[in-house]
């Protein structure tokens, strides 16, 4: 029965819980294995464990939690699209409840195509979520598209009408057309009335350089020492997201690593920025990728590397610490490295029975008895 008590007593590491041996030992059934519910799911931790007669508050009787800080966590709780595994099935964002649907806008106008779907979390670049547009290839189809006289027999607005079959083709829109001098596919401002587009007249009159091919609204603009508007947007090169442009990180404190959220695109390097991001501080250039973790006061991440002190293995000052169990200020075991003394811990080590805590090496030394009381490694020294 000794020996019964001793296995269900011991904890995931193979160490006795005295609170758990002397639990068990006065219930009339050897009492129940409960796991720590910090979170109050219903649910708790299995890898900390103990004896009891019966249920206690902070306690559980299943222990699958897998985020016991978290009490939206724990086995079969509904999985959501937030890159955390909800149901403690070792996957996250498996079965979420919250997919949304979207369809693939192949020409940017705002509508999608039924034809491709995708359901995942969130809508991702390129898709959108309607899916009425009848041609997903050309901009200027989609149910807010305007009807037209084109000569192409094109249904601009979807609505299973084309040209002079459609009722809402207005008259004073159908015929617009423009002269493209410069044939890259965008006209002058400039309008010739037509039933029918001919070579040299397009329906786009967004050019604002129609004697320059390479100057369009559907030109790329790139860095030039001309500072010359290719896209015809109104800015160019720096006032511009231009091709061949560098995205710099403003670097405040002049540590040479910048911060992810004060960036610009241009073609020259301005004052107070870096090409190289990073920086989780940058008003203290001693704070920085590649810079000294140091234990302190303030938990401060100085190696941005996402953790600090006690979580970050590379911190400077830290020291031994040793499991007091019996709380007679000194430890025993292995002890580990921290910045901060974890609670049960402490410095001093040579704690010859941990479990009582009248014996360790500022004890007095009883005579008469076989006890070594001093953890001199001898007893009765009298």
């Amino acid at each position: 029965m000794l020996w019964l008590l001793w296995v269900v007593a011991c904890n995931g590491t193979g160490k006795v819980d005295s609170e758990a041996a002397e639990s068990s030992a006065g219930c009339d059934d050897g009492g129940q294995v409960y796991f720590a519910d910090a979170d109050g799911d219903g649910e708790g931790d299995a890898g900390v464990t103990r004896v009891a007669c019966g249920a206690e508050a902070g306690w559980a009787e299943a222990g699958g939690d897998c985020d016991d800080g978290d009490a939206s966590v724990y086995s079969g709780a509904a999985e959501v699209c937030d890159g955390a595994d909800n149901d403690c099935d070792g996957i996250a964002d498996d079965s979420p409840v919250d997919l949304v649907t979207s369809w693939r806008d192949g020409d940017g106008d705002g509508y999608g195509d039924a034809e491709s779907s995708y359901a995942g979390c969130g809508v991702p670049e390129g898709y959108v979520e309607d899916a009425t547009d009848c041609d997903d290839g050309r901009a200027s189809v989609s149910p807010a598209g305007i009807e037209a006289c084109d000569g192409q027999d094109l249904d601009e607005d979807c609505d299973g009408l084309a040209d002079n079959d459609d009722p809402d083709a207005a008259d004073e829109t159908r015929y617009m057309l423009h002269p493209d001098r410069d044939g890259d596919g965008y006209g002058a401002a400039e309008v010739i009335r037509a039933c029918d587009p001919a070579d040299g007249l397009v329906e786009d009159g967004s050019d604002c350089d129609d004697d320059q091919p390479s100057v369009s609204p559907g030109a790329v603009e790139v860095c030039d020492p001309d500072n010359v508007d290719e896209d015809c947007d109104g800015r160019a090169d720096d006032a511009d997201d231009a091709a061949g442009a560098f995205t710099w990180y403003q670097d405040s404190d002049g540590d040479g690593w910048g911060v992810l959220i004060a960036t610009v695109n241009t073609c020259d390097v301005p004052a107070g920025y870096v090409d190289q991001p990073g920086d989780c501080n940058d008003l203290d250039a001693s704070t920085r990728p590649g810079g000294q973790e140091v234990c302190d006061i303030l938990d401060a991440d100085e190696d941005c590397s996402g953790v600090s002190d006690d979580n970050d293995a590379t911190a400077t000052g830290q020291i031994w610490w040793y499991l007091d169990s019996d709380a007679d200020d000194y430890g025993a075991g292995a002890g580990f490295l921290s910045c901060n003394a974890p609670f049960g811990y402490i410095w001093r080590d040579g704690d010859c029975d941990n479990g009582e805590p009248l014996i360790n090496p500022d004890a007095a030394e009883i005579c008469g008895n076989t006890t070594d009381e001093d953890c001199s490694g001898a007893a009765d020294g009298c």
